[in-house]
């Protein structure tokens, strides 16, 4: 793990799953939880980048940009806005 700060959660798994992402952290040696985290991060990182609304919304929360018109015209309509 990163040394970013992380937040215990408790999920309950279809038996299904459970035993699929078991057999495979044996496989390769990861555990389930990061196997987890990996596949939260990559769904995430598909749907972001499917929405743009989405995509702009991560951009502005890490910018916290003082042209709200600006950025969304970019991101959005890929166009540069010009008052």
């Amino acid at each position: 793990m990163t040394n970013e700060t992380v937040i215990k959660a408790q999920i309950y798994l279809p038996k299904a799953i459970y035993e699929l992402l078991k057999e495979r952290s044996k496989a390769t040696g990861s555990s389930i939880a990061l196997q987890i985290r990996q596949a939260l991060a990559e769904s995430i990182k598909e749907e972001t980048a499917s929405n743009p609304l989405l995509k702009f919304s991560r951009k502005f929360a890490k910018k916290r940009s003082k042209s709200f018109r600006k950025n969304i015209d970019e991101v959005v309509y890929n166009d540069t806005y010009v008052p």
